[in-house]
């Protein structure tokens, strides 16, 4: 249900699956109501929101919206932020970095 936390989390990685499939515009739906679901539901959207910019910061960048090295700064900082809040073996950490190196490469 759309009231459940995990709401967001479901659009966001829904949104990842277009990414892969290269629909960048029908991804960016899913990150910006995944992002609107998260700071509806949960009382600290902090965290789904970081993961989801920095989703839609790579996504700008494959269309050309956004230059490839600030996309890797933006998921640089999300990196950074995630590691404080839920440590190095947290899965959407992994995501974050894998985002990354795709753009560095």
């Amino acid at each position: 249900p759309e009231s459940d936390p995990i709401h967001s989390q479901i659009l966001y990685t829904r949104g990842l699956g277009l990414l892969a499939r290269g629909e960048l515009d029908q991804a960016d739906a899913c990150f910006v109501e995944g992002e609107s679901a998260a700071a509806r539901i949960l009382g600290d959207p902090r965290s789904p929101q970081l993961h989801i910019q920095a989703a839609r910061a790579w996504a700008r960048s494959l269309q050309g919206e956004e230059h490839h090295g600030e996309a890797a700064r933006d998921l640089q900082v999300t990196e950074r932020v995630m590691l404080a809040e839920r440590g190095p073996e947290n899965t959407f950490v992994e995501h974050i970095k894998l985002l990354r190196r795709s753009l560095e490469s």
